[in-house]
């Protein structure tokens, strides 16, 4: 028999378990169910999204993004097709403006090292870092699951893929690391890209 203190920290860890899920009570949004097609068939056939396992709670510092923005009058056109707009269209994430730029020879984009997660605010002509990565990891895409809340999918040099569960409107986050190393280095970013860019 369990005493009533047993039960109630059993039920206190099942909440706090609970709390921390990435709530996508099933796989809908094209973006994460590509992402997890690419892995599934080129990576690891088990990989699988319940294998992300809550990490920390982290706030995220409200500063200024580095990009040009939409409504920047230098705003480079070839970056239009690569912005993912919330649901309501009135925020966008930008994770491929500060990374790479284009060669105009081979139509090819040529990446630096580091790279701005940015966030824009349409309405406020805002723009907002929400995340700045090193070369040892990469967000490979993003998608809003509402207008507050962005999934950031990323890897790392390390093939540990995480996602980035980021809250627009508290500028907090909450990381999930896949609970393997994979055997495999990922492309996703390359293909992502080469996709809109139309060069496959």
């Amino acid at each position: 028999m369990f005493s009533c203190k047993e039960v109630k920290k059993q039920e206190n860890q099942e909440n706090e378990h609970s709390s921390h899920q990435l709530g996508i009570e099933h796989v809908s949004h094209p973006d994460l169910l590509h992402w997890l097609q690419y892995y599934q068939t080129t990576i690891d056939s088990s990989f699988s999204i319940d294998n992300f396992v809550f990490e920390l709670e982290t706030e995220i510092p409200k500063t200024e993004g580095s990009v040009l923005a939409l409504f920047d009058d230098s705003f480079d056109k070839i970056y239009t097709d690569f912005l993912i707009y919330s649901p309501n269209q009135k925020k966008y994430i930008d994770i491929d403006s500060y990374q790479w730029s284009l060669d105009t020879n081979t139509n090819a984009p040529m990446f630096e090292a580091d790279q701005e997660i940015t966030l824009v605010d349409l309405e406020s002509e805002k723009a907002w870092r929400i995340g700045f990565l090193g070369p040892s990891y990469v967000v490979e895409n993003a998608l809003w699951q509402n207008d507050s809340i962005v999934l950031l999918l990323q890897n790392s040099y390390d093939q540990v893929p995480s996602i980035q569960k980021v809250n627009v409107n508290t500028f907090s986050k909450s990381t999930y690391n896949y609970n393997d190393t994979l055997a495999k280095k990922s492309d996703y970013r390359i293909i992502r890209i080469n996709k809109i860019l139309n060069n496959e």
